[in-house]
């Protein structure tokens, strides 16, 4: 073993402080967040997670990462009570004393929220600050937030990270690193048995749709571009997920007629397995995607995929070669879409086969962490001074100038966009 070898291999690993701020359920940045601590190097990085809500948590200490749980609020937000001052205050001298404790050398906000309270942490104590984004943020928000200070901001899709470069954030302070899928998962339990269950017949084309039941998601799309099909061949939709849309879209369902090739199966922790053993074709109708991890997921499981070309979206479907793009809120062309590969097994095998490769080229899980890990590397390579209050800020001008454009009334009230 070289000298270089054996001081690595005796180095302490670097303490890490995440913070999440989330509703308390388990979904996309939840999700993308518990596969990187998951499958970290704790050799090189040891994770302490700081969240509000207690199923992350509970899902992190499975992972054996040590927790921090408390409550959260911001400056400026939209629930009250808003302007809780002593409150945010407490947060900085909360997430300071975590730090110190930890001896974290990097902090890292799994959203944009926890950056107005770490990144005074992060200036005192002259830290990297890595902010990683799963969704497009307001313009009152990205400023309110400060997110143009971060360090660096990650992005899961350039679409997210594009308001942030319109305000002035320097390129190199932002960049785009795509979420990968545990492919692993996907491939545990089955789904063989769903069909009969559901008493759908075994020559019917299942299109599935998964997400949570809201009217982003676009769910209603979906199902009128369902009513849309001809009785041959037979297409039955099966939508999994929760939300407070799915009174709704029931009705809608029902109003369309189609009740009886709609099955809402809620929440399920089986969707790999019901890609993989029981649909034939996956479809988001979404308004709006930052990335999609639902299409990746069907890429893994061999499946084609029919999305919108908005957002995110193209960066993980190639259109004609790993799935179909499609207008956004088209429900004639959704329509004609799942008709034409309904129709065509040909064209399922061959989009499908594609979507597997795509997927454990470019989107597999260790790709991600790897990204994720060459981040933390660069930023704590750099001098700490870049960090500190008299460090690199981006273009503080342009904060006066948002300002004065659009009233503090308005930023305050929540009306800018």
């Amino acid at each position: 073993m070289s000298e270089r070898d054996s001081t690595e291999a005796t180095k302490s690993p670097t303490p890490v402080l995440y913070v999440h701020y989330g509703d308390d359920w388990i979904r996309g940045s939840e999700r993308a967040l518990l596969d990187l601590l998951g499958n970290l190097d704790r050799a090189r990085f040891a994770p302490l997670l700081w969240c509000n809500a207690p199923q992350m948590a509970a899902a992190a200490r499975e992972l054996d990462v040590p927790v921090h749980h408390g409550e959260f609020r911001t400056i400026g937000g939209y629930d009250a009570p808003r302007f809780d001052v002593r409150r945010f205050l407490a947060l900085v001298r909360e997430g300071r004393q975590l730090v110190e404790q930890q001896r974290a050398a990097l902090i890292h906000c799994n959203s944009a929220a926890p950056t107005q309270w770490m990144l005074p942490v992060a200036r005192r104590l002259r830290l990297p600050l890595l902010v990683q984004l799963h969704a497009p943020y307001l313009r009152r928000d990205r400023f309110t937030l400060g997110l143009t200070q971060a360090s660096l901001v990650v992005g899961v899709s350039s679409a997210v990270l594009r308001g942030l470069l319109d305000d002035g954030m320097p390129d190199q302070r932002t960049r785009v690193v795509h979420l990968g899928q545990d492919l692993g998962r996907l491939r545990t339990g089955g789904a063989t048995g769903l069909r009969a269950e559901l008493g759908i017949p075994a020559d019917a084309i299942v299109v599935v749709s998964v997400g949570s039941l809201i009217r982003r998601k676009g769910f209603d799309i979906l199902l009128r571009a369902t009513s849309r099909l001809a009785p041959a061949p037979d297409v039955r939709v099966l939508i999994v997920g929760a939300g407070p849309e799915r009174t709704n879209l029931e009705a809608l369902a029902a109003e369309l007629s189609i009740t009886e090739a709609v099955r809402f199966l809620g929440e399920r922790d089986d969707v790999g397995a019901i890609l993989r053993d029981t649909a034939d074709i996956l479809v988001s109708a979404a308004r709006s995607e930052a990335f999609g991890l639902t299409l990746v997921e069907a890429g893994g499981c061999g499946l084609p995929v029919i999305a919108p070309a908005v957002d995110g979206i193209p960066e993980v479907v190639v259109d004609g070669e790993t799935g179909l793009l499609i207008a956004p809120e088209d429900e004639a062309e959704l329509a004609r879409a799942i008709a034409r590969l309904a129709r065509d097994p040909e064209l399922r095998e061959r989009l499908g086969a594609a979507g597997r490769t795509r997927v454990e080229t470019h989107f597999s899980i260790a790709r991600y962490v790897d990204e994720i890990q060459q981040a933390y590397d660069e930023l704590l390579t750099r001098p700490r001074e870049k960090y500190g209050w008299l460090g690199e800020w981006s273009r503080p001008w342009a904060y006066v100038k948002w300002l004065a454009s659009v009233g503090l009334g308005r930023v305050f009230g929540g009306k800018d966009d």
